[in-house]
């Protein structure tokens, strides 16, 4: 990786710094509005990214939707994204456990508060759609300390100032560099972790259906699920209109007996959450983040010439 100079270093983190000082003077609903504002002019002064956007869910969409309707999305889809940054920084002064229920609705968390409460691991994941970030800090709130597995941000200031935000709800935070130990460690704890694994993981990763095209998916959660016996469960934080407000909800919980006879289960729980995360990104695609490269690597078979009949 290329270094960072110090003055860059401090120069965003000082920007951060402002933005957030400047938020703390207006209530939360009204800086999400301005935070609509901010993803309206990164789509438009960062037109490629805005395009990459179009073009994914043109490709996951197809003739389901207008062309109209696949720029409005991919439009809301960076709002959205805008929108979850300020609620980070604001986050720590309004979520704690106290507090939760102002601001968040409960779908389907039955069976997850029934595994806490039992003292019963397990590998929670979701998708960068919604509030990304406020599902892990929920999450924390009900089950004691949670651990979310997390890309170093090359920034070093705002990583540590992320990391302090993150926390205050007792949300832990695992690098990705050297975190299958410390992932295996938590769950021999009997504790809950937690990764964003739809993001795409190079020749190393799975190739699942996203979508109906193959797209390259991280082996950790399967691999730590196998050789621990614990459940994957499948979440989401949803914004429900365009305030402080959100659902969180499980779609989908993967029980260690469903791919005990699976010929090939890490393949099979890979695709169980890939299909799931995909289930409500169907629902809502206004709330999911289009502008990842998703589908970049591409399975060897497509990059193989043809063969041409004899």
């Amino acid at each position: 990786m290329k270094q960072r100079s110090r003055v860059r270093n401090w120069s965003e983190y000082m920007l951060v710094q402002t933005l957030r000082l400047c938020f703390l003077f207006f209530p939360i609903n009204m800086n999400l509005q301005s935070a609509k504002v901010i993803g309206w002019l990164w789509a438009k002064l960062m037109p490629r990214i805005y395009q990459r956007a179009i073009d994914n869910l043109t490709m996951a969409f197809g003739a389901e939707r207008s062309e109209e309707e696949i720029k409005r999305l991919a439009l809301r889809s960076m709002q959205n994204f805008a929108m979850t940054g300020v609620e980070l920084m604001q986050s720590p002064r309004l979520i704690n456990r106290r507090t939760w229920h102002k601001y968040a609705e409960l779908r389907n968390i039955d069976e997850v508060l029934e595994l806490a409460i039992a003292g019963r691991p397990a590998i929670m994941v979701t998708g960068h759609f919604g509030n990304f970030e406020l599902l892990g800090q929920l999450v924390a709130c009900f089950v004691g300390r949670f651990w979310g597995v997390v890309r170093l941000m090359d920034n070093p200031l705002i990583n540590d100032y992320l990391v302090r935000t993150r926390g205050h709800t007792g949300l832990r935070l695992i690098f990705k560099k050297g975190a299958v130990e410390a992932s295996e460690e938590v769950l021999r704890d009997r504790r809950f972790l937690g990764f964003l694994p739809d993001q795409n993981a190079g020749r190393k990763g799975v190739f699942v259906d996203f979508f109906g095209k193959k797209a390259s998916t991280v082996k950790t959660v399967a691999l730590l699920a196998l050789e621990h016996d614990v459940p994957v469960i499948v979440g989401y934080c949803r914004r429900i209109g365009d305030r402080f407000h959100h659902e969180l909800g499980i779609e989908r919980i993967i029980w260690p007996r469903e791919w005990q006879d699976k010929e090939d289960p890490v393949f099979w729980i890979t695709q169980e959450y890939v299909h799931a995360i995909e289930s409500y990104a169907r629902r809502w695609p206004d709330q999911y983040l289009w502008t990842h490269r998703r589908w970049k690597t591409r399975p060897r078979d497509e990059l193989l010439p043809a063969k041409t009949a004899p």
